[in-house]
């Protein structure tokens, strides 16, 4: 008789301590999934209390009537949407911010980091030979060297290099003959 009672108390101890662990492992999840967990655990309780109230699982006490479970299960259930929708609007405008810091972001970079682009080395090297009475000049190539710009124009026969560093000043050109193997892809 002992030993039945002890494996009783063992197997409701055991399963005590299993059911404590599924509820942490619940708890967790919820926690981690934030207010749209726990707006459909609410979600959930309200719809339970709900069902149960209706089909006549539950019987009112003296205490707390039939209505007031009702309204309970309702209010259960509204606050569930309420955390569901806030949330929801609150990424929105978290998001919002985000990308603002990000173009924020983007501008400072843009106003702090010095530097030409392509096409502005491009378009600066095409009207200082234009300034030289240079007509119809076209780019061929333009390679990034460290902190310059190279960029190969042709006008009619003649071929011309002009090195821009990343300021924005000519820092050399000068007349080619042919243009550099590596341009062609001549050895």
């Amino acid at each position: 008789m002992i030993y039945a009672e002890t494996l009783l108390v063992l197997a409701i101890f055991a399963l005590l301590f299993y059911l404590s662990m599924r509820v942490r492992v619940f708890l967790r999840s919820v926690k981690d999934s934030g207010p749209v967990g726990f707006g459909l655990v609410l979600i959930a309780l309200g719809l339970v209390l709900f069902a149960l109230i209706t089909g006549r699982l539950v019987k009112p006490t003296g205490i707390v009537s039939e209505d007031q479970i009702v309204q309970g299960a309702f209010f259960l259930t509204a606050a569930g949407v309420a955390f569901i929708v806030i949330d929801f609007i609150l990424k929105k405008l978290r998001k919002k911010e985000l990308l603002g810091l990000e173009g924020e972001k983007r501008e400072y970079l843009k106003r702090v980091r010095k530097g030409m682009t392509l096409e502005d080395a491009e378009k600066k090297a095409k009207e200082l030979i234009e300034k030289q009475g240079k007509h119809g000049v076209k780019v061929i190539a333009s390679d990034r060297e460290f902190k310059t710009w190279s960029v190969f124009l042709e006008a009619g026969a003649e071929k011309f290099k002009v090195t821009i560093d990343m300021d924005g000043d000519v820092v050399d050109w000068e007349t080619m003959d042919k243009l550099p193997s590596y341009l062609t892809g001549a050895n």
